[in-house]
């Protein structure tokens, strides 16, 4: 296993946060707006591939699991992922 670093730990953390808040966004009343939730995620996607480019596909399985965490309001949607 590879040593992983402060770097990977702050890049998964603003992932998760990301990925959240996002979601926060998107299931707000009177959101209707596609394209910047979209842009939001290839952006932030974009962002933490750039910062570490090996761990790249990690950051694109975290940022939409935690969107489906926002999305539902509770942790139940956890069980999926296992």
């Amino acid at each position: 296993m590879k040593n992983l670093t402060l770097q990977f730990w702050i890049l998964l953390v603003v992932s998760i946060i990301s990925g959240v808040l996002i979601g926060l966004m998107d299931t707000s009343p009177n959101w209707d707006d596609t394209g910047i939730t979209v842009g939001a995620i290839i952006i932030i996607s974009f962002l933490t591939g750039l910062a570490r480019p090996g761990s790249a596909w990690l950051w694109a399985l975290h940022l939409p699991e935690h969107m489906r965490v926002s999305w539902f309001g509770d942790y139940s949607v956890l069980n999926d992922i296992a």
